[in-house]
């Protein structure tokens, strides 16, 4: 999976270029929060950008909390998102959404999950923000 999502990432700045590096923001919950630990997916991206000798071109860092959900992102957009001034922001989110609705009913439903989504995405692009929204793959 980390291979897809550096792949996306790689190729969204291939059509720009600057002097400085490049902030990559992975928003999201407890995989995001995790994949800054050893083994996890940012980690493995930056391991992966130090082989490349591209690790002085790209500043990854995660915006991950255990248990959050899409409402709980729209909510912290200001704090985790604009504050850090990140050139693009990778969206991962929906795991507890679904996960808490099935098994405890605290989930989102469907259609507040759609309209807050969008609504991130919205505000993403109106602030200039690039995305990467990362589908569940099978």
């Amino acid at each position: 999976m980390y291979q897809y999502i550096f792949s996306l990432v790689l190729f969204s700045f291939m059509i720009t270029g600057t002097d400085k590096p490049k902030k990559i923001l992975f928003f999201g919950d407890s995989i995001t929060e995790g994949a800054i630990q050893e083994g996890g997916y940012i980690s493995l991206m930056n391991k992966r950008l130090e082989e490349r000798r591209l690790n002085e071109n790209y500043e990854l860092t995660g915006a991950g909390i255990s248990g959050n959900k899409v409402y709980d992102l729209f909510f912290r957009m200001e704090k985790d998102v604009y504050t850090k001034n990140p050139d693009i922001v990778v969206i991962w989110i929906g795991v507890n959404d679904v996960w808490h609705k099935t098994s405890s009913g605290t989930g989102t439903d469907v259609d507040k999950f759609e309209l807050m989504y969008a609504d991130i995405i919205q505000r993403l692009q109106k602030n200039g923000l690039r995305y990467i929204v990362v589908p569940r793959l099978p």
